[in-house]
């Protein structure tokens, strides 16, 4: 549930086409020609817009020239292409041979490849020995064109299919993907996770490395941690602050954020400890006594204060990326640059101050 007055998080989960396109082929030339006609036909909106500066219609007058420009050069090439994939497509019909209908493929961008797992809740047995069937129904949004296909559920398995490359052509990144459940009296659960486009597949050796890269950055942070609390502390107490640390870093670290971003639900945590104790819902407003005045300037003095534990307590989630080889997805180098950046920007403040902190104590010879 979203806090009133707080703007939700949006995802930006549109898909990479360039990516998914391969070399100078009819898909990807037929979707360029499309990337350029939206250009064309956004800047003209704009163009259209009351009270637009000299200078932003000019700048957009140049883009619509030089877009249309593009496009044409696109459109020949695509023609073109197309033409020569035409020929090679009716010569395959007739010579069904390997190397012709190789020659004919290699100008289409291969289909692409969609990954699936699901877990099938049985209201009944149904038929024994007939699997559960679904329904995969994928549409382009900006160009209308769809694919259907009919398939088996395996549970506990991945299950892969392949959609045409040519129904992503012209989506600008936008595609829906539908998946029904035929079998009468069964459901499919599925999470966020459990459905990805395949852009090409990865060395799991070099994943599984950063997987474990990611929990020696953990480690890291937790020695540094661990040394500058055994500066001063004994040793019993010094364990203890570590496993707070820890413990605040790994579990507590979204709910400081929320801290700083003022969208906690129900307020600070002296209001809430009123709605507590008089059964108070999150959503409602308290009346205005003493006792939720009183607890609201408390919230007032106290939020800003442990708002800046953020900058103090190493956010230990963000260096973890063990769940994302788990779910079989790629380890970007640039999400282990940065959580190399972060893990350095926690240690060495720590590591600094233990080595002033244990250079100014006495040591016994």
């Amino acid at each position: 549930m979203t806090p009133q007055g707080a703007r939700p998080e949006l995802i930006d989960q549109r898909i990479p086409v360039d990516q998914l396109l391969q070399g100078n082929t009819v898909e990807t030339l037929s979707n360029r020609v499309y990337e350029f006609q939206y250009q064309i036909v956004d800047a003209e909106r704009e163009q259209a817009t009351p009270n637009l500066s000299t200078g932003r219609a000019n700048q957009l007058t140049k883009i619509i020239a030089g877009a249309r420009e593009e496009l044409q050069k696109a459109t020949d090439a695509y023609n073109k292409l197309k033409a020569q994939s035409d020929e090679l497509d009716a010569a395959a019909k007739t010579d069904a041979t390997p190397a012709a209908k190789a020659k004919a493929a290699a100008l289409h961008s291969p289909p692409i490849p969609i990954e699936m797992s699901f877990n099938v809740y049985r209201t009944t047995k149904g038929r024994i020995g007939e699997p559960v069937y679904a329904e995969l129904l994928v549409t382009n949004p900006r160009t209308g064109t769809e694919y259907q296909e009919i398939f088996p559920i395996r549970e506990y398995y991945t299950i892969k299919r392949s959609i045409p490359s040519s129904r992503i052509v012209g989506s600008a990144g936008n595609l829906k993907i539908e998946i029904r459940c035929l079998s009468s009296t069964q459901y499919l659960g599925m999470a966020q996770s459990d459905l990805f486009l395949l852009s090409s597949s990865g060395d799991f050796g070099t994943n599984f490395m950063k997987g474990l890269f990611g929990v020696w950055l953990q480690a890291m942070v937790l020695t540094a941690i661990g040394v500058f609390a055994g500066t001063f502390l004994s040793w019993p107490v010094a364990l203890l602050t570590t496993i707070f640390f820890f413990i605040a870093g790994q579990v507590a670290f979204t709910f400081l954020l929320d801290f700083t971003r003022q969208s906690l639900v129900g307020g600070g945590p002296f209001e809430s400890l009123i709605r507590l104790l008089t059964h108070d819902n999150q959503m409602s407003d308290l009346n205005p006594t003493i006792a939720v005045v009183t607890a609201k300037t408390f919230d007032s003095i106290v939020m800003p204060v442990m708002s800046r534990l953020v900058y103090v307590v190493p956010n230990f989630a963000a260096l973890d990326v063990s769940n994302i080889v788990a779910d079989g997805f790629a380890v970007s180098w640039l999400l282990l640059a940065s959580n190399l950046l972060l893990a350095i920007a926690y240690a060495l403040p720590f590591s600094i101050a233990g080595y002033f902190i244990l250079k100014n104590r006495e040591v016994a010879a």
